[in-house]
This record gives C-alpha cells, sequence and structure tokens, in this order.
C-alpha cells in the first residue's frame, strides 16, 4: 500500500513508526516520512510527528528531528518530552537543556515529570558546575509545580546531584524518600563510592540487606569497587560469597569488579583464580587481570598476558592500551612504551583523554619530560589528571622550574594533587616566596586542613630552610601521620638540627605512632651526621627485630657514610661485601667518596671500578676517582681515568646556582660570562676576596683536577657558580640581608670554606642548599660543622 503511495490508517501508522525504531530500520524510517507531505491530516498530525522525533532520536540522527520538531505548527508535552530525550540519550547535554529553557519561554504548555526527569538526566551530562547550576534551577521549578518528589524523579534527582559533585544534596533527597527502589540504591551507592566515601558505602550496602531489598549485579559491582578503594580483602571474600549465592558472580560485569577487587587488595592469586573460571571473558577481563598484575608488582605477568590476550584474538581497546602502559611505566620500559604509543596512534585511540593522560604519565616516569610535554600539547581534550600528570612528569625529573611555569597557565580548577604536586616543585626549586602565594591560594579553599596538602607544606617550608613555618604547621595538624613526623624530622635533619630530629622520632615512638621505612632513613641519617655509630646500629637491629622493616639500600648507606666518615674504611667495605642484598652502585660510590677523603688509593680503585660495574656511566666516580689521583699529584693516573670517562661517554654535570632576588630566579653556571649584571657581579666577588684573604682565606686547590699553575687554579675557583650566586645576592640586596643559594650539586670544599668567611665579613646570615642537605652559613660558621 506504501509503495502505491497510499498510507494505512493513523493507528498503523504510528505503530509502523514506532517498529522502525524498534527494529533499527531507518531506511524504512525515512520512507514513510516522505509519504507524509503529500497527506495533510497525516503531516500535521501531533502524535505522529512525535513518534517520529522519537524515532530519528534513537537513530542518533538528531538534525532530522529537530527539523520535525520546528516543523510541528502545535506542540504538545511530549514533542517538547522527545526533543529533550532524543538529545539527551545522544549526549547533546547543553541542546536538551536549551530545548527545556524555550520551552519555560513559550509557555502554554505544562512540563510533567517526564519533562524534569529528562532535562535531570542532561543537566547530570554537563560540566560539574554548569550542571549543578542548572540542576538547581530545574529541582526549583519542580518545587513551584509542587510535584511529588518520589519513585523515578527522586531518583533522577539523586542521579543529578551525585553525578555533580553535591553529595548532601543527594543524600538529603534519598534520605526523605519514603519508597525507595532497587534503582535509587544502586545510585546513592554509586555516588559514595564515586566520591570517595567507600566506607558509607559499605554501610549502605548492608543497610539495604537489612531492609530486604534484593541485590543486582550493579549493586555488587559498587559493593566490590567500595572494597577495593578500602582494600579490605576479608570484606571484599564476603561480598564475592554474597554474589556466588545469587548466581551473578557468572555476570560478566561483577565478575570483572571481583578480579579488580582482588587485584587491588594484593590477592592476586585470587584474582587470577576468578579469571580462569569465567565462563566468558571480554577486554575489560583481559585488561583488568592485566591491571591486577601492575597493581601487584607484576610487570612482567602483565606483559605476557598482553601477548595471551593478542593470541586470543583479542581486540583491544583503551583500557588495555592503559594497562599495558602501566605495565611499561613501572618497569621504566621506555622504548617499549613509545612502540605501544605508535599502536595507539593507528588504533586511533590517542584522542583518548584516560590514554593522553596515561602517556603523559608512562613518559613522565620514564624519564622522558619532553615527549610527555609533546603528549600533553597535542591533547584535544584536557582534564585535571592531564595537568597533574605533566605536573608530576616535570617534577619527577627535577625540571621545577618548568612544573611552576605550567601551573601558572592551568585553565582548569586545581585539585589536592595539583597542589601537592605544585608544593613539591617549590620545594625542589627552593622558591620559599612562591611556596607561601601557593599555601595562601590553598587556605582560600575547602582544602587547607587536607593533609596530604599539609604534609605537603611541611616538606616545602623544610626543603626551603623555613624550619618555624614547617614546624607550625606540623603543630597545627589534627591529625598526624608517619609522613608527617618523617617530613618533620627530615626537615630537621636537612637543616643540621639532627637533635631536635631525633627527639622527634622519640616522641613520636612515645605518642604510639608506628615509624616506616624512611622514617629509620631519617634517623639513621641523623645518627651518621652526629657521628654516633652505636646508636646507629642500635636503631638498625630495632627496625628489624621490633618493626619488621626490612633494611632497603638507604639504611645500609647511611651505616657505610658512617664509618667511611670515621675512616674505618675496611669495616665499610666489608658491610658492603656482607649485605643480603646486592649493593648498586650509590652505596660503592660512597665507600668511595670516603677513601678520596682518607687518601685510601687501592681501596679507593676497587669501589670505582665496583661502580662502574654497576653503572658504567656513574660520573660521580669518575671525577672523585680522578680528583683522588690528582690531590696525590698522579697526573698520569688522573688522565686515564679522564680519559676512559670520554670513551664512556660520561660528561661531568656542570655546577649550576640559584637565587631569587625580589621574586625572579636568577641562574649562575661555572664561570658564567653572560649574565647582565656581570661586571658588578665580578667587582664585588673581587671585593670579597680581598677582604678574605685579609681574614685568613686560603683557595683550596685541591678541588681543581687539572695540573695548572696555581693563579690558574685560583681563576677557576673563583668562578664557581656557588661564589657568583653569593657575590650578585650580596651586590643587589641591602647589607646584612640573608640570602639564600640553590645547587644542583654538592658545594665543594672551596666553596664552603669562601662562602663561611663571606658570611663572617659581611656579616649575613647565607642558606645553601646542596644536592645533599642545607648549609646554614652565619658569623664565619657553618651549620654542618664541615661535616658534610
Amino acid at each position: 500500500m506504501c509503495q502505491e503511495g497510499e498510507l494505512p490508517d493513523r493507528v498503523a501508522l504510528l505503530k509502523f513508526i514506532d517498529s522502525c525504531g524498534a527494529a533499527r530500520a531507518l531506511s524504512q524510517g525515512r520512507g514513510i516520512h516522505s509519504l507524509l507531505s503529500d497527506h495533510t491530516e497525516f503531516a500535521t498530525d501531533v502524535m505522529i510527528n512525535n513518534s517520529l522525533i522519537s524515532m530519528y532520536g534513537k537513530f542518533q540522527e538528531l538534525e532530522e528531528a529537530k527539523l520535525v520538531f520546528d516543523a510541528m505548527r502545535r506542540r504538545d508535552i511530549v514533542s517538547w518530552n522527545a526533543m529533550i530525550a532524543a538529545y539527551a540519550q545522544n549526549g547533546y547535554n547543553r541542546q536538551a537543556v536549551e530545548i527545556f529553557d524555550e520551552l519555560e519561554r513559550q509557555g502554554g504548555v505544562m512540563p510533567d515529570r517526564v519533562t524534569f526527569i529528562s532535562t535531570l538526566d542532561a543537566c547530570a551530562g554537563l560540566d560539574e558546575e554548569e550542571g549543578l547550576a542548572r540542576g538547581r534551577d530545574v529541582h526549583s521549578k519542580i518545587n513551584e509545580f509542587r510535584l511529588d518528589v518520589d519513585g523515578s524523579l527522586a531518583t533522577t534527582l539523586v542521579n543529578m546531584y551525585g553525578r555533580c559533585g553535591s553529595f548532601a544534596e543527594a543524600k538529603a533527597i534519598f534520605d526523605k524518600m519514603k519508597r525507595r527502589d532497587l534503582i535509587c540504591w544502586n545510585s546513592m551507592l554509586s555516588i559514595y563510592v564515586n566520591c570517595g566515601l567507600a566506607r558509607s558505602a559499605i554501610q549502605l550496602f548492608q543497610e539495604m540487606d537489612q531492609c530486604g531489598v534484593l541485590p543486582a549485579n550493579m549493586t555488587f559491582v559498587a559493593a566490590l569497587d567500595a572494597c577495593s578503594s578500602l582494600e579490605a580483602l576479608k570484606l571484599g571474600r564476603e561480598i564475592h560469597s554474597a554474589a556466588a549465592s545469587c548466581g551473578m558472580d557468572s555476570d560478566l560485569v561483577t565478575a570483572n569488579a571481583i578480579i579488580n577487587m582482588y587485584g587491588k587488595c594484593g590477592s592476586i592469586g585470587e584474582a587470577f583464580a576468578m579469571f580462569t573460571r569465567m565462563p566468558e571473558k571480554n577486554v575489560i577481563s583481559w585488561s583488568t587481570m592485566i591491571a591486577a598484575f601492575c597493581q601487584n608488582e607484576l610487570a612482567d605477568e602483565a606483559l605476557l598476558f598482553f601477548k595471551l590476550m593478542q593470541q586470543e584474538g583479542m581486540e583491544l581497546d583503551r583500557i588495555t592500551y592503559v594497562s599495558v602502559l602501566d605495565a611499561y611505566t613501572s618497569v621504566g620500559a621506555l622504548e617499549l612504551g613509545k612502540a605501544l604509543h605508535v599502536r595507539i596512534v593507528y588504533a586511533g585511540l590517542d584522542t583518548s583523554i584516560v590514554v593522553g593522560n596515561t602517556l603523559v604519565n608512562m613518559y613522565g616516569k620514564c624519564g622522558s619530560p619532553d615527549d610527555a610535554r609533546d603528549v600533553f600539547d597535542s591533547m584535544v581534550e584536557k582534564n585535571v589528571v592531564s595537568w597533574n600528570a605533566m605536573l608530576a612528569a616535570y617534577g619527577q625529573n627535577g625540571r621545577s622550574r618548568e612544573a611552576l611555569a605550567l601551573f601558572d597557565s592551568m585553565d582548569v580548577k586545581p585539585d589536592r594533587i595539583t597542589f601537592i604536586s605544585v608544593l613539591d616543585a617549590c620545594a625542589s626549586a627552593a622558591a620559599g616566596d612562591r611556596g607561601k602565594q601557593i599555601h595562601a591560594t590553598v587556605n582560600s579553599t575547602a582544602l587547607g586542613l587536607d593533609a596530604g596538602i599539609q604534609n605537603a607544606l611541611v616538606h616545602m617550608y623544610g626543603k626551603c630552610g623555613n624550619l618555624a613555618e614547617a614546624r607550625r604547621i606540623f603543630d597545627y595538624m589534627d591529625s598526624k601521620s608517619v609522613v608527617s613526623w618523617t617530613s618533620m624530622m627530615t626537615s630537621y635533619a636537612q637543616n643540621g638540627l639532627v637533635k631536635e630530629s631525633l627527639r622527634l622520632a622519640l616522641q613520636m615512638k612515645l605518642e604510639g605512632m608506628r615509624p616506616n621505612d624512611i622514617t629509620f632513613v631519617t634517623i639513621l641519617y641523623c645518627c651518621s651526621h652526629s657521628g654516633k655509630f652505636k646508636d646507629a646500629v642500635s636503631h638498625f637491629v630495632e627496625m628489624r627485630q621490633d618493626f619488621g622493616i626490612t633494611p632497603r639500600e638507604a639504611h645500609f648507606g647511611c651505616l657505610i657514610d658512617m664509618l667511611g666518615r670515621s675512616g674505618k674504611l675496611e669495616e665499610a667495605e666489608e658491610l658492603i661485601q656482607a649485605m643480603p642484598i646486592p649493593a648498586d652502585a650509590v652505596l660503592w660510590t660512597s665507600l668511595l667518596c670516603a677513601c678520596v677523603t682518607h687518601k685510601d688509593e687501592d681501596r679507593a680503585a676497587r669501589a670505582a671500578e665496583e661502580a662502574f660495574q654497576r653503572e658504567p656511566k656513574c660520573a660521580a666516580a669518575y671525577i672523585m676517582l680522578s680528583n683522588l689521583y690528582a690531590a696525590l699529584k698522579k697526573w698520569d693516573e688522573a688522565a686515564k681515568v679522564r680519559k676512559r670517562m670520554e670513551q664512556a661517554g660520561v660528561r661531568k654535570q656542570a655546577g649550576r646556582s640559584w637565587i631569587e632576588i625580589d621574586k625572579q630566579v636568577h641562574e649562575f653556571v661555572a664561570g658564567d660570562s653572560i649574565h647582565p649584571d656581570k661586571s658588578r657581579i665580578f667587582k664585588t666577588l673581587q671585593r670579597l676576596m680581598s677582604e678574605m684573604r685579609i681574614k685568613g682565606y686560603e683557595p683550596d686547590r685541591k678541588v681543581v683536577i687539572h695540573s695548572m699553575e696555581e693563579e690558574e687554579k685560583d681563576e677557576v675557583l673563583f668562578y664557581h657558580s656557588e661564589k657568583l650566586a653569593v657575590a650578585f645576592g650580596i651586590a643587589s640586596t641591602p647589607p646584612r640581608t640573608p640570602l639564600c643559594i640553590v645547587e644542583n650539586l654538592r658545594v665543594c670544599s672551596d666553596c664552603h670554606s669562601a662562602i663561611k668567611f663571606i658570611s663572617g665579613v659581611e656579616g649575613r646570615r647565607i642558606t645553601v642548599r646542596d644536592s645533599n642537605r642545607f648549609h646554614h652559613f652565619d658569623r664565619g660558621e657553618c651549620s654542618c660543622g664541615d661535616y658534610w
């Protein structure tokens, strides 16, 4: 009949249009629509046009749906609802809300519950801040129309407020509901989980059971996610058992959630057992299992599973790539990560914001911040996680200044991770003034009392030498974690106040706080730098026997450093060889440093060879061995070491120093002759040298490893970056103004001696933070007691 240009009756026509939508028969639907133009009675029929709008909406043909809507001379509320739903269900949330606004402006048609439900769904899909504002407007309209806020309408409100970040408003509506169906319980459960309130989610799950509400698969999924967040293995097992008793553990989504829970709770065996029992697996199952291996530091197993997954013919998705990138990140496999990046681009998944964030993270942690920045800049869409990943990439690779510049250019609202990252950047750069500004910004938000940020502030102020402010924040904290105590102890230790650090360690134990392995590194460091070897051994034993902490290289390193400083080189070497774990290049370099100090040539050569075997490009070992030969005037041996260093492609890192004057950071390198104020700097330095020599300063020429005349050595020492930075600070600030210098290397003995004299001559307090610790120079003395 339709082929002859004739149409069935109205009822049959409505059924036919609806069946086209249900059967995904777009061409037939369009065909019947084209015939309507010749039949005015049907073309203007409101119900038929409403059906056409719904049909086109189901096919995501929104332009055609809107053309039908706009052509209608008369619309009822179903027309408006159909158009709002067509947009909302296809992710065009702003357009859906605009149709609702148009309905209000035109008047004449009253919105109903369906109108509000569709519009609230659209609000939930907007950006959090905008969605919340629009959602509240819609909620106020509901109240104006005195609609009963219960059932599906209440559930939609709960969902909207939850997705828009207003947990309090979501819970207020949920608590007032007289009747709650399973969908409402599941919505509230998911909101708890998404807001990080995992314990409350578990309590709600238990309340559901008490109210006799039968759980569905999504109920178990949310509860299992809460267990994952809490790493509550025992509870997770109980929920797994409950799901199994309902026969829902065979549901694919639930089974994947069970694997995820066991992986995040550290029970990789149970995760794998669940995976093998699954009758059906999809790409998410494989990806979740790969992620579980990564989370439990089993990168090799993760990569093996990736190969097996491909052999099974599984089509890789973004979750798979994210999991495998995490595996490469954990083992530092930069080249493999780059190869996978190419595959991601070919698969067309590089536009995914999650994949982009993971790539930035991978490149940053694998030591390639420039590649991370390339990915970051190419991302079409960025969220706060993107910015945080790039900030971390700079911070992890010692590029703190670039991290601070990136923070200044942020165009999204920072979160707690952002502030922690940027405060760490301030700490690394010793940018105390900048850190204070960020501290003030944090205090203007709701994050001022966040424990993680407070720990970062203690760390930042400590690294910037402002111990009074670090201690003030520490004392102000409502709840101190082991991280808080250790951060404050480390701040004292790095600033030379080892007694205060050890006193705080004792107070920590008396208050019942259990120290961790990093705490003991700080304690042993303090013992090392105060020469308390017996105390160090006692703490080392305590760490193992009383707290069950297995010593790492850093713990042994403190003991070796202490033995080396006291000249017990044989004992230090024996300790390295007797260690239950393989010694790395750092430990052998520590012994080498002590050998250089005590001029033990043979042991130094052995220690250097051990360091070279473990790290062929260990610049410090080459330099120290060459320095020893130079100090012993064995110029041929020194030249051999330098030649070997050159053949290995090892270059000595240039000494750099930074000083902040009037909120501007000035950088100096050894022999710097390009600074715009160089003439004023050199003039100031020459004056200081003359006054220092009168007071008894003599250059420490053994620092210069090359064979040259004494005057030439003095000239090399004159241009060290530390001295240039100090001279610039003196020339640029009023008399007696304290100065703070940051160095990228350990301060040399000559600069250490010179700055002691300068602090006495100028009557200034000069703080130098080198790669190892703080040196507070005042009245010709240093806080380290010449022991660094």
